[in-house]
């Protein structure tokens, strides 16, 4: 998940087709439109970077997406965009364990809509599952046991 990435002020999710010395040539996920971002002028993050909170501390959103992809057999969330009461069940069946206080409808709804987008774009993500594990279980053998909240894929 390393290569997909937000962009602040832009809807949806894109995927870095490659990367010249000040601009990323990207490619949205919505419309397969390509189009160069810039990250010294745009605020770019990727979604390996992005943490949830939850009542026991924060959680990479790759495994906020894992809990999504079992809790619902790997297919598309179907929800209604306006049901607030859907969304937050749905939301907390996935993840029981969200901050209440910390996390708003707003989030649930840009979680479940990116989290779509990956599932429709045949993103692999049992093969980013994996990776991330291998990258957290690298992780914790090499530092003692100290947790770092970077465990991106390289």
């Amino acid at each position: 998940m390393k290569d997909i990435l937000s962009v602040v002020g832009r809807p949806g999710l894109f995927r870095i087709l490659s990367k010249g010395q000040n601009k990323l040539l990207v490619q949205s996920l919505e419309d397969g439109s390509k189009t160069f971002l810039f990250p010294g002028h745009q605020k770019i993050i990727s979604l390996c970077d992005i943490l949830v909170f939850t009542e026991t501390g924060n959680k990479l959103l790759s495994e906020v997406f894992k809990d999504i992809y079992v809790c619902f057999e790997k297919k598309i969330i179907e929800y209604n965009p306006k049901d607030e009461k859907q969304i937050r069940e749905l939301f907390a069946k996935a993840v029981p364990d969200y901050s209440k206080e910390k996390i708003h409808l707003s989030d649930m709804k840009k979680i479940f809509k990116w989290y779509n987008l990956l599932v429709k774009n045949n993103i692999d993500l049992e093969a980013e599952f994996n990776k991330l594990n291998e990258n957290i279980s690298n992780n914790n053998s090499n530092n003692n046991g100290l947790e770092t909240e970077k465990n991106c894929v390289q």
